[in-house]
């Protein structure tokens, strides 16, 4: 599996987290701790769920069904902001994308 620490993610992507990241629940939210730069990011229950799902490779089209079902949101709405948090948080290095063929 060849990854890419640049690219644009879309529904059709398939993404993993970063294994070397720390996470744990704080209320409602996670927060997850990037050791290597020093950085922490929080989350709220979406993107913990996003998060959960990334743990092995999964298609952003996946991510938004498992969501659907999960959470009351339009079709529409979930792809859109589900492909702006994988693309922030793969900006951000901590999303990986698996290269396409």
């Amino acid at each position: 599996m060849a990854v890419s620490m640049k690219g644009v993610i879309d529904l059709d992507s398939i993404v993993s987290r970063r294994a070397d990241l720390v996470a744990t629940d704080i209320d409602d939210d996670k927060v997850f701790l990037d050791i290597e730069s020093g950085k922490y990011f929080g989350m709220n229950r979406v993107g913990g769920a996003i998060w959960e799902m990334t743990e092995q490779s999964i298609a952003v089209k996946a991510i938004c069904a498992g969501l659907m079902e999960r959470f009351n949101i339009d079709e529409t709405t979930c792809q859109t902001e589900t492909l702006q948090f994988c693309q922030a948080l793969h900006d951000a290095g901590s999303l990986l994308l698996e290269a396409k063929n």
